[in-house]
């Protein structure tokens, strides 16, 4: 069974349905509500949607955009710089609370290349600017053109802007 799109008018419903939420709860998977938005696939939203989704959540369910999984350290800001959701990122970053120099451990996949039959992937420890340069890095050698690119680019841009304005140089190695 394929599951259907997620859309802001769904999501919306979804989020007055469960009222009062506490939409900084942690899943006992370890992750928030707002960590599932950004893990959305292509196939169940776009990254527009997936926009719609964080903004909706930051601005009037209050959530706290540094909140991390408890083991992994991952952060909405990692997934979605790794993902290559560059307006995420800027509303995460322009929220004024999130860490850019937090580390959290992970496994992403590229979107563009398999060998073998399988996927290719990337496992790391590594702050939100080292994940969108390793991900970029990664859909390059995967066969990736610059257009496919161009979301972690604009990412990664804006991350060293952030770090830049932290006094962090970050990513050093792709520099």
């Amino acid at each position: 069974k394929q599951r259907s799109k997620v859309t802001i008018n769904s999501f919306r419903t979804l989020l007055q349905k469960w009222s009062p939420l506490d939409a900084n709860h942690l899943h006992s998977r370890g992750s928030t509500l707002l960590m599932e938005i950004v893990k959305l696939s292509i196939k169940r939203a776009s990254p527009a949607q997936v926009f719609k989704m964080a903004k909706e959540l930051l601005n009037k369910w209050d959530v706290d955009p540094s909140k991390a999984h408890p083991s992994s350290r991952l952060s909405p800001l990692m997934i979605s710089a790794a993902r290559g959701y560059s307006k995420v990122v800027a509303l995460l970053i322009n929220s004024g609370r999130c860490n850019v120099e937090a580390q959290g451990k992970g496994t992403f996949y590229s979107s563009v290349g398999a060998v073998g039959g399988r996927r290719i992937r990337h496992s790391g420890t590594h702050t939100a600017l080292e994940w969108c340069c390793e991900m970029k890095q990664m859909e390059r050698t995967a066969g990736a053109s610059q257009l496919e690119i161009r979301d972690l680019v604009e990412c990664e841009r804006l991350l060293r802007k952030a770090a830049v304005a932290r006094g962090r140089q970050g990513c050093s190695n792709h520099l």
